[in-house]
């Protein structure tokens, strides 16, 4: 998805949320079945993509088998050091909203309503941030593009 040409550059908090409405579900299941609560691999991932290129400006990687997140950039054709967040507020098959604000210094992440982690940006000139991908195993309710407060 391209974000709007203008998603930083003039915007003092834009913010992404994207709201799941059936959680996640293992990759073993189809999507009409109700998925079976089990240990199998489940995870989604969130981008931030540059344009031009192939750098990853903010890579945010929810984990349910470790009940970790992982964050990370990728740029110059390598993966950047991991920062990881322990506090792990999802569960498998249980709704959730993540919601990221971006400022002139870091990533904010917010998951239903409780910020979970900041992650300092890597790339000097956040304009050049014009897409969006999410990935895996999540059913997106909704996905919104918006300018808002920070708690």
């Amino acid at each position: 998805m391209a974000l709007p040409t203008r998603w930083h550059h003039g915007l003092r908090h834009p913010v992404l949320m994207v709201y799941v409405q059936d959680g996640v579900s293992s990759l073993k299941e189809r999507p009409q079945q109700k998925p079976a609560k089990t240990s199998t691999i489940s995870e989604f991932e969130i981008n931030f993509l540059c344009d031009r290129d192939d750098r990853i400006a903010f890579h945010f990687n929810p984990r349910f088998t470790e009940s970790d997140i992982i964050c990370n950039s990728y740029m110059a054709n390598h993966w950047g050091q991991e920062e990881r967040c322990n506090s792990f507020p999802l569960g498998i098959e249980e709704p959730f909203q993540i919601e990221i604000y971006s400022d002139n210094d870091n990533f904010h992440v917010y998951i239903d309503e409780t910020k979970v982690m900041q992650y300092k940006h890597r790339v000097e000139d956040l304009k050049t941030i014009t897409k969006l991908q999410v990935v895996n195993d999540v059913n997106i309710s909704s996905l919104e593009i918006t300018k808002k407060n920070v708690y």
